[in-house]
């Protein structure tokens, strides 16, 4: 069956209106050339007639007496003028001179005398004369000179062309169509195997690719991209399953120890004390699968960048500050120092709840990756006209292979480290927040020598002076206030 629509018909059908374009221009173009051509032809040839004419009654019988002017002209058109060609001579008043009688129907002629010649075309007894009208003179007197001469031979041959120009047009027009067809199957011929692989590719097949010819054109590129893209989808897939197996356990790990807590709390009257603590293990598990959901909300919606953002005047000092006082109780649990600097000016105009979390994010991640008595330090400074905030640590850093995917979702360096609480979801919503507020993220790392990420944001200078936000008291919700 064949479908209107298609690529391969489309070929096909924009061929032949090329090739009927082609030819028809091509016999149009001919046809013209031709008829100009026949036509100058004729009329040169009558005028070389109107020339020996005139030589031969002003030359040759110019020296014999007694033979008049018309008897001149009858030995001339019976030994010179073809069957259908006719001559008429009048003086300059419009009177006929010769013949004396007319053949044939009279001729419509130009008006006129016509010093110079005019040619016409007429039709006389079913045969298309060509005509000239010209002043001359014969025997010593004025006359007008007028001959037609046939031109049926001529149109013949156009006539000729014509039958012969819509006898090939129909052949050529099939033979068009059937190597327009035969072409456009071979061009489409590599598309249509590439479609068929393509379609025995299923989500268990990934890692399958398709065939590349080695040509060197569109159809060797569209099958490189094809395979780029399986291969991120592959990639994509697989980390996808590792963080459906790594939640999985999480969730259910989570979910065993508050139910055995529970439980254990459950079967015995016990003291306030042992409550208190059984009642801290199930909220610090609560708070684990909070984030664990939150991560999940977060990337459930594609991009934070996808979000609504709010973009406002704001210090980026402040986020820093309280990101860091947030987490300064983390880091002293394994013995790190956290410090932060500040610069005078560093203005940005952003969504706070966005940056608080990404900056919370580098943050958590230089505290998860670095070892005890490590050191990390956070800063926001000036820079030509951006504000570049800086996380630096020296903990075990990052290999430059992963230096380019560690930003992409639920990609973690080393899944054997799954303990720290990392699910490869912190850094793409990071990545996603910073394009959220046109800001641009890299990373400066080697493999045990600590990593350092900059983000640069456009700098905005306030008209007026941004007044500073009251601080965050998280001792007082630290301690349930």
């Amino acid at each position: 069956m064949i479908r209107f629509r298609s690529i391969r018909v489309k070929l096909n059908v924009l061929y032949v209106l090329l090739t009927v374009s082609w030819m028809s221009v091509v016999g149009l173009s001919t046809y013209l050339y031709l008829r100009r051509a026949l036509l100058t032809s004729r009329a040169e040839t009558m005028q070389r007639r109107e020339q020996r004419l005139e030589h031969y009654i002003n030359d040759t019988y110019a020296h014999v007496p007694g033979i008049s002017l018309r008897d001149q002209l009858r030995y001339f058109m019976d030994a010179t003028v073809a069957p259908y060609d006719t001559l008429e001579i009048f003086d300059l008043s419009g009177r006929r001179i010769y013949p004396d009688e007319l053949p044939h129907p009279s001729i419509q002629w130009p008006e006129g005398i016509c010093r110079q010649a005019c040619f016409g075309e007429v039709t006389l007894d079913g045969h298309r004369m060509r005509t000239l009208k010209h002043a001359a003179q014969l025997d010593g007197r004025p006359v007008v000179l007028c001959l037609a001469g046939s031109m049926d031979e001529h149109y013949d041959v156009l006539d000729r062309v014509i039958r012969s120009f819509l006898i090939a047009a129909p052949l050529m027009l099939i033979a068009s169509v059937a190597a327009g067809f035969l072409l456009s199957r071979r061009a489409m011929h590599p598309v249509d195997r590439m479609t068929s692989d393509a379609r025995t590719i299923g989500i268990g097949s990934l890692e399958r690719r398709l065939p590349v010819p080695d040509t060197g054109d569109e159809i060797q590129r569209l099958a490189e991209t094809w395979n780029e893209l399986l291969e991120r989808v592959d990639l994509a897939v697989g980390r996808l399953k590792q963080f459906t197996h790594d939640l999985s356990h999480d969730l259910r790990t989570s979910t065993t120890v508050m139910l055995a807590t529970a439980q254990m709390a459950l079967r015995a009257e016990r003291s306030s004390t042992d409550y208190r603590a059984a009642l801290t293990t199930i909220a610090n598990e609560s708070i684990a699968t909070s984030r664990m959901l939150d991560d999940l909300l977060a990337i459930a919606s594609t991009d934070p960048s996808q979000q609504e953002v709010v973009l406002l005047p704001l210090d980026l000092n402040e986020v820093v500050e309280e990101a860091c006082e947030q987490l300064q109780g983390h880091a002293a649990l394994k013995h790190q120092h956290l410090c932060w600097t500040s610069s005078a000016g560093a203005y940005v105009r952003g969504d706070l709840p966005l940056l608080r979390r990404l900056v919370t994010i580098l943050i958590d991640n230089a505290v998860k990756y670095t070892p005890e008595n490590g050191t990390i330090s956070a800063r926001a400074h000036i820079e030509d006209s951006a504000v570049v905030l800086q996380v630096t640590d020296n903990g075990i850093g990052i290999s430059p292979s992963n230096r380019e995917r560690i930003f992409d979702r639920f990609f973690r360096e080393d899944p054997s480290r799954a303990h720290e609480g990392g699910r490869g979801l912190g850094l793409a919503i990071a990545k996603g927040i910073a394009a959220a507020h046109h800001a641009g993220i890299d990373v400066i790392s080697d493999p045990g020598a600590g990593s350092t990420f900059s983000i640069r944001f456009p700098r905005y200078v306030p008209e007026i002076q941004v007044e500073r936000r009251p601080k965050r008291l998280y001792s007082a919700l630290r301690n349930g206030a």
